[in-house]
């Protein structure tokens, strides 16, 4: 829609120029009455729903109705002396507001109007958020150079859960973002789970996410020196440097979903609790994430016994690695213990095959937990890119592309990721089958 937008807004204004350069005048009032007819037309797309409100028109919105104003001023002076016609200014006036209004939609190209990939199934779906101080951590991304006392880590956990009045309960589904990511990368995943009846719980990892906004709406953004490492961690040719830095992400992580599983289940065990606790099955939990997040998603899936399925999106299971010795990675010979899906972009998935390949005795950790699971499922999503297992293709298909994602259909992508993972939680948490998947989508 921004384009259209400015493709309108633009041969208005080269209309008026060619106009005022043929007559030969400063068309004042004629201008005036475009300015005016400009925001009632925008104003009317907006309160009749074919403009969806929100920040993408906040700053066009505002220029025209600026614009506006000054020609209601004009008419209703009605000066009869016309300004004195210049071809210059002419010419550099709609040129200028032709550049203006380009800067003003550069919300709506960067994240145009689309519709989102809506859930299928029969349950409405509510929302909640709750921040939670971890006592036990000392957050060590803050400030503490000041005289207050050292702060404890926060996190901050978004809700999608069914909005039905039943005594049901239903699993509960723990997410973890990727690095730089947020906690709402992927509401389209979240509302689908909720729709067919699970709780679904997403963690900001603050300062690990892009922003985080707790329940008050305060807003951290990430840390600079970590959104730093992560940009450069492909071009570090020391070994052990990336082990140590990958381990180090990889715990605060894993003490951040622990904490929020221990957090959630003692507010579902709670006397008179509320929702989304009091739906929750404490008997049937999932971990799922995506890139880092589901690296920390599967580590923790080793660690605790309550955990009854994993999704690993994209991600390296880094926890698979025991030790680091004579610079080499020491990978686990523990079985995988609990149900496991890796699911791949396929640039991702090829790019591993070849690395074994070009390295005989090499073993890339995703394969060695598969063929070490108790059970285990991979699949790969053909011309996929690693971006394409979030809502970002569909919210903005141009900072997408620069950040990474393949040839595949940024809808038909969403839509096959959705469908695996709740073909996947459903057969191993409620119905205890093994899940229909093919290897490839």
């Amino acid at each position: 829609m921004g384009s259209i937008i400015f493709f309108f807004l633009a041969v208005i204004e080269a209309g008026l120029m060619i106009w005022a350069l043929i007559r030969e005048v400063d068309l004042t009032k004629e201008r005036s009455i475009v300015r005016i007819g400009e925001f009632l037309t925008l104003s009317a797309l907006v309160l009749t729903g074919v403009l969806e409100w929100g920040f993408r028109y906040y700053l066009i919105m505002l220029v025209l109705f600026f614009q506006a104003l000054s020609g209601a001023i004009k008419l209703v002076k009605n000066n009869r002396k016309e300004v004195e016609f210049r071809i210059g200014r002419t010419i550099g006036g709609s040129c200028g507001r032709i550049f203006g209004y380009y800067m003003a939609l550069l919300m709506a190209f960067i994240f145009p109007q689309t519709e989102a990939v809506a859930p299928d199934g029969p349950m409405s779906i509510a929302y909640s958020k709750s921040t939670w101080t971890d006592e036990s951590r000392i957050e060590t991304f803050a400030d503490n150079s000041g005289e207050e006392a050292t702060p404890s880590r926060k996190l901050t956990v978004e809700f999608w859960y069914p909005d039905e009045i039943s005594e049901e309960t239903y699993p509960l589904v723990v997410f973890s973002h990727g690095a730089n990511g947020f906690s709402g990368s992927n509401v389209s995943t979240f509302k689908q789970l909720a729709s067919h009846g699970y709780v679904v719980a997403s963690i900001g990892h603050t300062y690990h996410a892009f922003y985080t906004q707790d329940e008050d709406n305060n807003i951290t953004v990430i840390d600079t020196e970590f959104f730093n490492q992560v940009m450069s961690l492909s071009s570090m040719e020391d070994g052990e440097e990336k082990y140590n830095l990958n381990n180090e992400w990889l715990m605060l992580r894993v003490e951040d979903e622990d904490f929020v599983l221990d957090t959630i289940l003692q507010h579902a065990e709670a006397a008179g609790a509320e929702a989304p606790y009091n739906l929750i099955d404490t008997e049937r939990i999932g971990l799922f994430g995506h890139s880092l997040g589901g690296a920390s998603g599967a580590a923790l899936g080793r660690m605790r016994d309550d955990i009854d399925a994993v999704i690993d999106i994209d991600g390296s299971m880094l926890g698979e690695v025991a030790d680091f010795r004579n610079g080499q990675e020491i990978l686990t010979e523990d079985p995988y213990p609990v149900p496991l899906l890796n699911l791949y972009a396929e640039d991702h998935y090829e790019a591993a095959q070849a690395e074994i390949e070009e390295n005989p005795g090499m073993e890339y950790y995703n394969f060695h937990a598969t063929e070490h699971a108790i059970e285990a499922y991979e699949v790969v999503l053909l011309d996929a890119g690693h971006l394409n297992f979030s809502d970002l293709p569909l919210f903005s298909p141009l900072l997408a592309k620069a950040m990474g994602v393949g040839t595949v259909d940024a809808r038909y992508g969403i839509e096959m990721m959705n469908f695996v993972v709740l073909e996947f939680f459903d057969s191993i948490l409620k119905e205890g089958t093994k899940p229909d998947l093919r290897k490839e989508y």
